[in-house]
C-alpha cells in the first residue's frame, strides 16, 4: 500500500524514482518503527493514506508543487521513526483523557 500511493500520487514519475529504490527506502523506514501499541507501521500506513487523500481529493494539491507532495508524504511516513512507544504528544494525551472520562 505505501508504495502504491507513492506511484499514484505521480511523484515517482515526475522524479523518475525507480521502483527498486523506493522499495528500498520503505523497508528501511519501516525496519525502525519498533511494535508497540500505537507508534508503529500499521499507524505510519493510516497516516500516510490520510495526507495521500487530502493531497489528491482536495484542493491542497493544486497549492504544492512536486516537491512538496513528496516531502509531505515522506514526512508522513517517517513522522515516528524509531518512537519507542513510551511518550505521547500533548495530542495523544487530550485523547486519552476525553476517552477517560
Amino acid at each position: 500500500m505505501v508504495y502504491d500511493i507513492f506511484s499514484d500520487s505521480g511523484v515517482l514519475d515526475f522524479f523518475k524514482i525507480e521502483e527498486r529504490k523506493i522499495m528500498a527506502f520503505i523497508a528501511a523506514v519501516c525496519s525502525h518503527y519498533h511494535r508497540n501499541p500505537y507508534h508503529n507501521f500499521c499507524h505510519v500506513v493510516y497516516v500516510l493514506h490520510t495526507t495521500y487523500m487530502m493531497l489528491m481529493r482536495s484542493q491542497v494539491s493544486k497549492s504544492l508543487n512536486r516537491v512538496d507532495q513528496l516531502v509531505l508524504l515522506i514526512a508522513a511516513l517517517c513522522h515516528d521513526v524509531d518512537h519507542d512507544g513510551k511518550t505521547m504528544s500533548v495530542t495523544g494525551l487530550l485523547v486519552i483523557r476525553v476517552q477517560a472520562t
